[in-house]
């Protein structure tokens, strides 16, 4: 998604600034959701924005005059667009909506992770010294995995501490 010049997040924005929504909505488990919208009765335009984007998806709108269109883009992507077009976003409710986007999903998927009881057991098993291969092996989950809850929570070791963990559990 990155790889789409800075022009072409300036003409999205504006694009978005006229014809689109940006907005953060429960859902019905009363997550926050952020969502991008555009609507527009030409399809083509929609269809080259999910082309370029590389996600998103287009439906025609019931009852529109005139048979309109709706591109929606997910969560995950609205969160993405969002951080690309903020900076050229000029209708200030959408730029301030794009800019919170990012930070309130954030916190929500970091907030829900934290709650998991995989998470709880990855913290303690780290505590007591495991490495995060070890953790993910016990707990059913990748490394990597691990390792981002990890850092989530501010919870990592230097190179040279996981080196004398490993040592002193070799020695015993």
């Amino acid at each position: 998604m990155n790889s789409q010049p800075d022009t072409f997040w300036a003409w999205l924005a504006g694009f978005i600034d006229g014809d689109g929504t940006v907005g953060i909505y429960r859902d019905s488990q009363g997550y926050i959701v952020p969502k991008i919208v555009i609507s527009q009765k030409d399809r083509g335009i929609l269809d080259g924005i999910v082309t370029a984007v590389g996600t998103g998806s287009v439906h025609v709108i019931p009852n529109s005059w005139g048979g309109a269109h709706q591109l929606a883009f997910g969560s995950g992507a609205s969160k993405r667009i969002a951080r690309q077009i903020a900076p050229y976003l000029k209708v200030p409710k959408k730029k301030t909506t794009a800019d919170a986007m990012a930070a309130i999903v954030d916190k929500q998927r970091t907030d829900a992770v934290h709650e998991r009881p995989e998470f709880k057991q990855a913290v303690a098993f780290y505590k007591s010294g495991l490495s995060c291969k070890t953790i993910g092996e016990k707990i059913g989950v990748k490394a990597a995995t691990v390792n981002s809850w990890l850092r989530s929570r501010g919870m990592t070791r230097t190179y040279q501490e996981a080196q004398q963990l490993r040592r002193k559990r070799e020695a015993v």
